[in-house]
């Protein structure tokens, strides 16, 4: 029988699985009150960023140093934020590579979008979505209030990546990708509630999907001014930071 926790993970999962079928059906260019969800949605990301995730990789990076330091590991002190780093320029390495196929012919680019590009574009965030769900069963924190923070911080998070995949892809991302997504993150709670990896292990994933949350939100955000709305972008960040404040303070 599932503990309240489970419950409330696997509560968490469904919601990230529904956000990939269905979140990114609000791409659609010129719908302002479609884009001002989105950039809330990447605003409350931001302050999670910012607000939530430096603390926790804090404590992450505490939890490394102590379950190695029989392992005499140089520079163990660095090693989350390492991966933290790791996982931003992995993930930025993965959208120029994306993008690099954005030029020559219409026929051209739409045949690398679905070959090859798409796949290693939607397996990657195959394993990511895993990663996630899977932190989140088998989190360095313990508690309600943690699950539910990150799950709304995370379903946000999933929000703007799905609109860009399916920006990407179209059709090929709701017949495919999305169903892909929104499996792997229920594999990813299945994974957690089976096996149990060393903390050490756990705390370096977590600086790894940090980093990837933090350039994707940047990917999905920044770069597209036209498109971005501030004031919504903006109350999303107050927002979330305000319950945070409140849950924590």
């Amino acid at each position: 029988m599932m503990n309240e926790t489970a419950v409330e993970t696997l509560g968490a999962s469904v919601l990230f699985a529904l956000v990939f079928i269905v979140g990114g059906r609000l791409h659609r260019p010129g719908n302002i009150r479609r884009r001002s969800v989105l950039s809330f949605s990447a605003g409350a990301s931001v302050a999670y960023i910012f607000v939530h995730l430096s603390p926790e990789l804090g404590q992450a990076r505490d939890v490394f140093v102590r379950e190695t330091e029989n392992l005499g590991l140089p520079y163990a002190w660095y090693g989350v934020h390492l991966a933290t780093m790791l996982g931003f320029v992995f993930f930025y390495g993965l959208e120029k590579y994306v993008k690099s196929f954005d030029t020559g012919s219409f026929q051209t680019v739409e045949k690398h979008r679905e070959g090859r590009v798409f796949w290693i574009h939607v397996c990657v965030f195959c394993v990511y979505a895993w990663l996630v769900s899977y932190l989140m069963a088998n989190s360095l924190e313990e508690g309600a209030v943690p699950v539910g923070f990150y799950a709304a911080a995370m379903g946000l998070h999933f929000l703007t990546v799905s609109n860009g995949l399916r920006r990407e892809y179209v059709a090929l991302y709701d017949r495919i990708g999305s169903r892909l997504l929104a499996a792997c993150v229920l594999g990813g709670w299945a994974g957690g509630m089976l096996t149990e990896l060393p903390r050490s292990v756990i705390a370096g994933l977590l600086g790894v999907v940090s980093g990837g949350v933090i350039v994707n939100t940047l990917i999905e955000e920044l770069p597209r001014e036209k498109e971005s709305r501030f004031i919504p972008f903006a109350a999303g960040a107050v927002v979330y930071s305000a319950l945070v404040l409140v849950a924590f303070g």
